[in-house]
């Protein structure tokens, strides 16, 4: 009977299983959950299957969905949250339990053959394991915020691009203009002509350079085809006060979030690194028979004596460690609060000179063709300031992304809704 028992206990010994399978739902959910709270509720977690076509008349939302969807280099970054996963799924495993068989043979025929069954378990996986998952959960995390930040980048990158296009388009009409004005000018020379063409093919071949750099980052490989652009750098979106915004980049910055938990992650190591001071602690049992049928079975334990490695280097490489995320983070948020001033009052410079251009200069340049129809440095002037304000528009959709980026959300809001925001 003693022998069924030890047989049933060593085969459930060995059917025990540690092995996960490794899922990324949830972290695809929680990244799901910090991204729409960024960047809008309609953003869905880039899938290899999710490929999207290019549409006849594209926005700047639109292109920014279908670079999530298309975008290889994002895709090929999502992998790290499943790769982070795995990580956390292995250190949460208990180590596999040891079986040693021994069997003796005699030297000689006075010698009585045994043999003997060993199998013991690795009893400092008790208080290492959930340590050690405390790890690589916030490896975990700082994966998921990798990820977010990632994705702020590309939207800049996609607003940004998808701009371009539209500036150097903008650039290409009044050229395009220009030609056929001048034809109809009596007075006009070949020079004149060839200029103006040399002028047009510039420009078309900005416009075609600026679609190239969006498509390929729409992850579209049809760079001939030039779609419609629906937005324009017209409409310049209003912004909260800087105070908001402030308050916004410190609750919204996922290099704040991964920061904090670089601090956690280090923490939990040191602890883990103080537990290890004795590193193995192996509990079980020995059975053991001759031919006699004599058996015994009797607890089995070991360890090791830390004599002479008391693992103080890795405790105090790790202590070290956690002052450097500490003193990261201090730095991360006053980088993020001098970028958010930087770019608001760049923004603001901007939107000053776009008013100036829009009622009083240009405007007034109007008023003076009116009254000198005849005079050729009125028209130059008038010319150049509308093409300073299209530098203007771009210029400010620029830093409109830059700053936005900077807050790490939205930030184009109702002004009903940034009076209600508090910090």
């Amino acid at each position: 009977m003693k022998k069924v028992y030890t047989g049933l206990l060593i085969l459930g010994l060995l059917l025990i299983s540690g092995c996960q399978r490794v899922t990324v739902t949830t972290e695809h959910l929680q990244l799901k959950n910090v991204a729409c709270q960024n960047l809008g509720s309609s953003f869905v977690v880039p899938e290899c299957s999710m490929r999207r076509p290019l549409k006849d008349c594209l926005s700047r939302d639109e292109a920014f969905a279908l670079a999530i969807a298309n975008n290889q280099t994002l895709q090929s970054q999502l992998q790290d949250i499943g790769v982070a996963k795995a990580d956390l799924v292995q250190a949460g495993l208990y180590t596999n339990p040891l079986l040693a068989i021994v069997s003796n043979l005699p030297f000689q025929k006075l010698n009585v053959p045994n043999y003997s069954i060993t199998t013991s378990f690795a009893l400092a996986d008790l208080w290492q394991t959930p340590l050690r998952k405390k790890i690589f959960h916030a490896q975990v995390q700082s994966a998921i915020y990798q990820m977010i930040q990632n994705i702020l980048d590309l939207k800049v990158q996609v607003r940004k691009a998808y701009d371009a296009v539209v500036y150097a388009q903008n650039q290409l009409t009044p050229a395009q203009q220009a030609v056929k004005e001048l034809m109809h000018d009596e007075a006009y020379t070949s020079i004149d002509a060839a200029k103006a063409q040399v002028d047009v093919e510039a420009a078309q071949v900005r416009v075609s350079t600026a679609f190239i750099t969006l498509y390929t980052i729409l992850g579209i490989d049809d760079f001939a085809l030039q779609t419609k652009l629906c937005d324009t750098l017209e409409m310049v979106p209003p912004i909260p006060a800087l105070e908001i915004l402030c308050c916004w980049s410190q609750e919204s910055r996922p290099e704040i979030a991964n920061a904090r938990w670089k601090i956690e992650q280090y923490k939990a190591t040191v602890t883990y690194e103080k537990v290890r001071v004795v590193k193995d602690v192996n509990m079980g049992f020995s059975y053991a028979q001759d031919f006699t049928l004599n058996t015994g079975l009797g607890p089995e334990f070991d360890t090791h004596v830390p004599l002479f490695d008391q693992n103080q280097s890795a405790i105090a490489r790790n202590q070290f460690l956690l002052e450097k995320s500490l003193r990261e983070y201090e730095a991360v948020q006053l980088k993020i609060k001098a970028e958010v001033y930087q770019n608001y009052q760049t923004f603001i410079s901007i939107a000053k000179q776009l008013d100036s251009y829009q009622h009083q200069i240009i405007p007034g340049y109007k008023a003076l063709m009116l009254s000198k129809p005849q005079d050729d440095t009125v028209a130059k002037n008038l010319q150049e300031s509308q093409s300073k304000l299209i530098d203007l528009y771009y210029n400010a959709h620029t830093v409109f992304a830059d700053l936005e980026r900077a807050v790490g959300r939205e930030i184009a809001v109702k002004p009903k809704l940034v009076q209600n925001v508090s910090c």
